[in-house]
């Protein structure tokens, strides 16, 4: 038995045998919290580390601004409010968006209208951050329409990563894995998804230091939760990795779009948050508990697609 587990039968052999000594029981009690606050600070830290992008409705408002809903959950963690500190100026000039002739709305982010437009909005994550063989996505979303069925897509040419309302597609299209219950229209939606290919040989950038923490996840799969129902999906095993050695087009393949350009299919809605993680999760609690400790602070939006559109008319 591994020593932690003969440690935690103990203290509970103790509490048991010990019930009424209220002094000793509130002491273990005590030390219980202060093993799970630290077990789950840990967890967090990880997670600070691993922010990509950490988007509440301002697109312009990083993690490290002290008005961003997350910055007091980054002060928990010296070396993850150290580490985006040190690299906040490189990574805005890295991250950017094109807006194209959509509007940002000051609290619900941008707003789709379903055009097909060259130059559509645009998030590209920093080349030295993000890590597209594993990583983890968080997203708020508002599906006015499904006809045309896109919310993200990584990728201009390769579109190698896609989420839309009906389900994941990998690899342009070529395998796609359907939701049992699809987003609903004209709502809101949670969808958090955790994406792990494993990494191959050459695919790992050694340089980048964000990546000190390699995923322990060693299979290839996507765990998936849409407003509370849980999906699991196998990666092939012939799925392609995106290289991260190819200078060249590497940028714009990094690129998530709102836009899938292999069929015209556009967005038609628009989406609060949006939290980008360089690492995948090794199970569904995991993928819980990191939307948990980033959209709790996240302002929930109200108004509908519709109510917006009066907003930017006004």
């Amino acid at each position: 038995m591994p020593e932690n587990s003969i440690d935690s039968t103990r203290l509970v052999t103790l509490l048991l045998d010990d019930f009424n000594d209220e002094n000793k029981n509130n002491y273990l009690f005590s030390k219980l919290k202060e093993t799970m606050q630290r077990k789950l600070l840990l967890s967090t830290e990880k997670w600070l580390h691993s922010v990509v992008i950490d988007i509440n409705g301002n697109f312009d408002r990083f993690i490290t601004d002290i008005h961003h809903p997350n910055h007091s959950l980054l002060c928990f963690s010296p070396r993850a409010l150290k580490f985006h500190t040190e690299n906040n100026e490189a990574v805005i000039k890295r991250y950017h968006h094109k807006t194209g002739d959509q509007w940002i709305h000051p609290q619900h982010g941008v707003l789709f209208e379903g055009g097909y437009l060259s130059n559509s909005s645009v998030l590209y994550p920093p080349v030295e951050l993000f890590n597209p063989t594993g990583f983890t996505v968080l997203l708020r979303a508002f599906a006015e329409s499904t006809d045309r069925g896109v919310i993200i897509m990584f990728g201009r040419g390769y579109r190698w990563f896609g989420i839309d309302p009906f389900g994941i597609s990998l690899s342009n299209g070529e395998k796609h894995f359907e939701f049992a219950n699809q987003l609903k229209l004209r709502q809101w939606n949670d969808v958090w998804v955790s994406y792990n290919n494993v990494q191959s040989p050459g695919t790992f950038n050694e340089s980048c230091r964000v990546f000190t923490h390699k995923n322990s996840n060693t299979k290839k799969e996507i765990f998936c939760i849409v407003n509370g129902n849980e999906y699991q999906f196998e990666v092939p095993i012939d799925n392609r990795v995106l290289s991260l050695t190819d200078n060249y087009y590497i940028e714009d393949e990094m690129g998530m779009e709102f836009i899938d350009y292999s069929c015209a299919n556009c967005f038609t809605g628009f989406f609060s948050s949006l939290v980008l993680f360089n690492q995948s999760c090794n199970s569904f609690d995991d993928l819980k508990l990191v939307a948990s400790n980033f959209l709790e602070n996240h302002s929930k939006p109200t108004e509908t697609y519709q109510e917006v559109l009066k907003d930017k008319s006004n």
